[in-house]
């Protein structure tokens, strides 16, 4: 495990206020009045300020990774925590008062010989794939993996306690022929969208998350993840392997379904967007919207949903618009369902989101 100090690393999440400035600062005057008196006494050591400016520095990847997880929850508000298939994830409020997704996947906290063997198992797939050639999929990943690993932990007889070789092989396929961290991400279901920002290097991984602590509302919040340009780079070729797509400085923007069909990925690069690759990803619902879901999720309430229902059914003209996020497919999959049986329902989508 890879563990630095690095103040490029803190990125947003610095503040003017973690460089305090002393008391003797202020006049004499001003120090007699009991509002400055009392702000001075509350001001942090520069010991206590340097602590803290060297915990949120802190950066951790495992060698074969290719995106950071910065920054220390420790002493934050915790919000709520939950386990991923892949990880564990922590939602805090900082000391800025943001909210913060703080997600830690299995392969950032494996010890030694268990990374080492992470990092000998891909190298073994990457030098197969280089020697014979051909296509490689999810099953010869696993395949090829699994059996490299038996016999490494046979012959080493290293110590895989608590570590199951097949959540080891879904690690190694993350980091061949997967998406990486965005396969961690992609997995949690409460995530509806993922923005990268250009240049990947300097700015968080954002996303926008729902029921945070059980509410209804829906939170844009940054991650505890920096990913570096090679981590981008490899998402974007997945994408165009898939996809048959074109994407050039000719034609930099790249518009995809991805994951199986059930997210969608807009890539736009230069020069388009001057310092790099942007991406933008937007999960689609696993249930289907209706009213009464609307309802229950305190979007609109009972006469709204009577009203929208009553419009369908006489065949009215009417037009959803919005910001992106706002819910307009949401609302527009509700109403479908409240066309009678009979009639029948043509859509023209440029990707396909309604379940009709």
């Amino acid at each position: 495990m890879t563990r630095i100090l690095n103040d490029r690393a803190c990125g947003d999440i610095l503040a003017y206020n973690d460089f305090p400035v002393s008391g003797s600062g202020f006049s004499e005057d001003a120090q007699k009045r009991p509002d400055c008196v009392e702000r001075s006494s509350q001001t942090p050591t520069v010991s206590d300020s340097l602590t803290r400016i060297g915990r949120r520095c802190v950066r951790r990847k495992p060698a074969y990774a290719d995106t950071w997880a910065v920054g220390d929850i420790s002493g934050m508000e915790v919000i709520e925590s939950y386990d991923l298939p892949d990880g564990k994830v922590v939602v805090v409020r900082t000391e800025d008062g943001e909210i913060e997704y703080n997600v830690m996947p299995d392969e950032y906290s494996y010890h030694g010989d268990i990374g080492d063997s992470v990092s000998a198992a891909i190298d073994h797939v990457r030098d197969i794939y280089r020697k014979k050639g051909g296509s490689m999929d999810r099953q010869t990943v696993m395949s090829l993996a699994g059996a490299f690993l038996r016999k490494r932990f046979e012959k080493a007889e290293e110590d895989v306690s608590g570590v199951l070789v097949s959540d080891i092989c879904e690690t190694v396929y993350r980091h061949t022929l997967g998406l990486g961290i965005f396969d961690v991400l992609l997995r949690d279901s409460r995530i509806e969208d993922i923005f990268i920002d250009a240049p990947c290097e300097n700015n968080r991984i954002h996303i926008t998350l729902n029921q945070v602590s059980g509410l209804n509302a829906h939170v844009r919040c940054r991650t505890n993840l920096v990913a570096e340009p090679k981590e981008i780079r490899n998402m974007i070729n997945v994408l165009k392997r898939e996809s048959g797509l074109l994407y050039c400085e000719t034609n930099p923007i790249l518009e995809t379904d991805m994951d199986g069909g059930s997210a969608r990925a807009t890539v736009v690069g230069y020069p388009l967007s001057p310092n790099g690759d942007s991406v933008a990803i937007r999960k689609h619902s696993r249930m289907p919207w209706t009213t009464t879901r609307l309802i229950a999720n305190g979007s609109i309430d009972p006469y709204t949903a009577g009203l929208l229902s009553f419009l369908v059914e006489n065949r009215s003209t009417f037009l959803i618009c919005g910001a992106r996020g706002s819910g307009k497919s949401s609302l527009l999959s509700a109403m479908l369902f409240e066309f009678p049986v009979s009639q029948r329902i043509l859509t023209i989508e440029d990707t396909k989101k309604f379940a009709i």
